[in-house]
C-alpha cells in the first residue's frame, strides 16, 4: 500500500481545472465545478445570526425575523450559482420552510418560517446552507 502526501493538486493543461474519469471510465468531471465554494451552520436567537460552522462565510447581516444575509468572504463569479438550504426542528414544526436564494455575488439570502410567518431559528434547531457554483 502506498501514501500519497501533497499540499496542492494543479491540473497540467490549466493549473485551476483538474479532471477525474467517473465510475466505469467512459466519462469525466470537472473536479472543481463539485466541490462546494460555501457552507454555513447558522442560528438565529434573538436577532443576531450566529455562525455555528461556516466556509467562505465573513460575516452575516440580520435583515428581520427570519432573515439572514451571509456575505461571502471570496465572491461568485456571477449570480447563476445554487444556493441549497435546510432547516429543522421538533415535530410540531410541521409547517416549517427553510429557503435560500443568491442576492448577489457577495452575498446570498436565508429564510425561515413557520405556520406562514417569519421566525428566527434558535441554536437547537440551526439552519444549513450549501452553495456550488463559480468563484470570481
Amino acid at each position: 500500500m502506498s501514501t500519497l502526501l501533497l499540499n496542492t493538486l494543479t491540473g497540467k493543461t490549466s493549473a485551476g481545472s483538474i479532471v477525474v474519469t467517473g465510475e466505469g471510465g467512459s466519462t469525466t468531471t470537472n473536479m472543481q465545478q463539485g466541490l462546494a465554494k460555501a457552507w454555513a451552520s447558522i442560528y438565529h436567537n434573538s436577532g443576531t445570526p450566529t455562525s455555528l460552522d461556516s466556509l467562505n462565510i465573513a460575516t452575516y447581516t440580520d435583515s428581520g425575523t427570519g432573515n439572514i444575509k451571509p456575505n461571502l468572504t471570496s465572491a461568485m463569479a456571477n449570480t447563476g450559482y445554487t444556493v441549497t438550504s435546510a432547516g429543522w426542528g421538533i415535530a410540531s414544526w410541521l409547517d416549517r420552510d427553510t429557503g435560500a436564494m443568491f442576492s448577489s455575488t457577495s452575498q446570498y439570502q436565508i429564510y425561515n418560517t413557520e405556520n406562514n410567518g417569519a421566525i428566527d431559528v434558535t441554536s437547537t434547531y440551526p439552519i444549513s446552507t450549501t452553495i456550488h457554483g463559480d468563484l470570481a
